[in-house]
């Protein structure tokens, strides 16, 4: 999973638990700030409770629908089965809970976080080691969201109270390790933060790394809990951070936005080699031309290229940010101001993501959550030249329901969010609970 910045059309950026998942949550409502962005909400205390319930959860098994285009070409990285799920439900008679993402390791260690909200909002997640004991930790609630580490994982929040974004890193073990250091100026929320396939974070935006230090529009990159790989490096461009990136060769693409008059920017992004040293300068990016109504706002996300570079995705999100849909606008070499078009296999699958998989040489193809659908998800597995090697369905109780981003782990684990209400015919109920299946190392 990504965080990123959403940008509104004529205002600015907020921070949303964005990217490669959403549905993390925020405490409060985005109010307009004196300089013309977006003020965060307002940081709520935590507050003591019994420990949630924890329960199986049934739901069908995964059905094949499609078998791969090429038997010879898809031999190595066919989907045509997957391995026993795995289910976990947490639940809190009474509150309303906001679901968020899944995620594994490199090792199998899965991170399963939720918010509680209300005037007591807290955010708490589960670790199940691959190992071992499950652990339960209590984390800052405001603008949560999950970053896949090849070892543990990485929880990235924000108080806006105090201008601090806290780092919580998860071990192989599943301990949670607090790194406070990070500090982001709320008045302009600029801000992205993704993983690095190596190991360790991107983040990008109006930040200080330490306090009293001066904040600057700047890039750095963390390798571990208070152990910074390099920056914070100056940003080239003026413009609000829309969303960032690293590929394969640990080179970072940071994505900027400027306003060019009513309800039109203009996108611009620049390179950083794997120590820091910037390759390119700011370039232009191009963008889809989108009709944007009240409450919508746009947000960009990177995937993964084999071999090197970035896809970039444009996503229009919806009110709540739950829910978005994606349309994949230009491919990037690595280290380079050369754009591409993306091939029509990218552009063809509209509202998805692409993350790699078997071991990076197969891309998985990952439905983003859709409201008021059939309430059945598919996974599906494309060669490097984006050759169908098969999909899966994956399907759920119900005949229509609200379903959430499909998400993937750093070894291959398939982890899907079960939707607190299983009939989206009828307004969703107060939800008190939120369960996840995942299926271990199913496209490792």
């Amino acid at each position: 999973m990504r965080v990123s910045g959403w940008w509104a059309m004529g205002a600015a950026l907020i921070l949303a638990c964005g990217g490669s998942g959403g549905g993390g949550g925020t405490a409060g409502t985005a109010t307009q700030a004196p300089d013309g962005g977006v003020q965060p909400p307002t940081a709520q205390p935590p507050t003591t409770t019994q420990p949630p319930e924890t329960h199986p959860i049934a739901v069908p098994t995964a059905t094949p629908s499609q078998p791969p285009q090429d038997a010879a070409a898809c031999a190595e990285i066919a989907l045509t089965s997957l391995p026993p799920a795995r289910e976990q439900e947490v639940s809190e008679p009474g509150a309303r809970l906001t679901c968020g993402p899944g995620t594994a390791d490199a090792n199998g260690t899965m991170v399963l976080a939720w918010t509680v909200n209300g005037s007591s909002a807290r955010t708490n997640a589960t670790v199940l080691p691959a190992s071992g004991a499950a652990r339960s930790a209590a984390l800052p609630a405001a603008y949560p969201g999950v970053v896949r580490q090849p070892a543990g994982a990485l929880w990235v929040s924000g108080d806006p109270q105090a201008d601090i974004a806290p780092l919580t890193w998860f071990d192989a073990a599943g301990a949670p390790v607090n790194d406070a250091t990070l500090r982001v100026r709320s008045s302009r929320y600029d801000f992205a933060a993704v993983g690095d396939p190596s190991g360790g974070v991107l983040v990008a935006g109006t930040l200080a790394t330490i306090a009293g230090q001066a904040y600057q529009h700047a890039a750095v990159v963390y390798s571990g809990p208070g152990a910074i790989r390099w920056g914070p490096r100056p940003l080239a461009s003026a413009g609000s951070v829309a969303g960032a990136g690293v590929d394969l060769l640990g080179r970072a693409l940071v994505i900027t936005a400027k306003n060019a008059g009513p309800g039109t920017f203009t996108l611009s992004g620049e390179w950083f080699d794997r120590d820091g040293t910037p390759l390119t300068g700011e370039f232009t990016l191009p963008q889809k031309a989108l009709s944007i109504m009240p409450g919508l706002a746009i947000s960009f996300e990177t995937s993964r290229i084999i071999g090197g570079g970035l896809a970039i995705h444009q996503l229009l999100v919806y009110p709540g940010g739950t829910y978005r849909t994606s349309y994949t606008v230009a491919v990037v070499p690595s280290g380079s101001a050369t754009v591409q078009l993306p091939p029509a296999w990218m552009t063809s699958r509209q509202g998805t993501r692409l993350e790699l998989a078997r071991g990076g040489k197969a891309y998985a193809v990952l439905p983003l959550g859709t409201p008021h659908d059939t309430c059945s998800q598919a996974v599906e597995v494309l060669g490097p030249d984006g050759i169908a090697c098969g999909t899966l369905a994956l399907p759920m109780n119900g005949a229509r329901c609200n379903t959430l981003d499909l998400e993937l782990g750093a070894d291959g684990t398939l982890v899907q969010r079960i939707p607190p209400a299983l009939d989206a015919q009828l307004e969703e109920p107060p939800a008190d609970r939120c369960a996840w299946r995942w299926w271990p190392g199913a496209l490792r």
